[in-house]
């Protein structure tokens, strides 16, 4: 599911600011978190990072998913599980990720190889119809002439 980064930006502000920041950057403390402060996700963690989208979409979308627990005794601030819980659906949890992809400049266009353009998918389709109906009108032309009969 391909998210749109900015109905994601307008969730992010919703929901994700407290913790998070406006941008992604703030450093929230945390108590009781082994780094003491929230994850940034601008830039985020470098084991979540990855420039191949599909795959950068696929970690933070589990995590947006099934949330986190910061390491550490007792963390204050944990992320929730917005897709178990069913706060965010399925597209409000893609918007999300479209939008984090681009708060670190990764594409999201390239999740989904689109396919053909729309110009060589038009001849295309065009060639594979006009061919049979070419052949149809060539056996029609070669089909002998019913004979006339005369009129008596």
């Amino acid at each position: 599911m391909i998210g749109s980064a900015d109905r994601g930006a307008d969730l992010y502000r919703e929901g994700c600011v407290s913790c998070h920041g406006p941008r992604g950057t703030d450093q929230v403390p945390n108590p009781g978190s082994q780094e003491g402060k929230v994850p940034s996700l601008n830039p985020i963690d470098q084991e979540l990072f990855s420039t191949d989208p599909q795959i950068f979409a696929e970690k933070i979308g589990a995590i947006i998913q099934h949330g986190s627990v910061p390491a550490g005794p007792n963390p204050a601030l944990r992320m929730p599980a917005f897709g178990d819980s069913n706060d965010l659906s399925p597209q409000q949890i893609a918007n999300l990720e479209a939008y984090i992809l681009r708060l670190n400049g990764v594409d999201r266009a390239q999740l989904v190889n689109p396919g053909m353009a729309p110009r060589t998918f038009f001849l295309l389709a065009f060639l594979l119809l006009a061919i049979p109906l070419l052949f149809l009108a060539g056996l029609y032309r070669c089909l002998p002439t019913p004979p006339s009969h005369p009129k008596r």
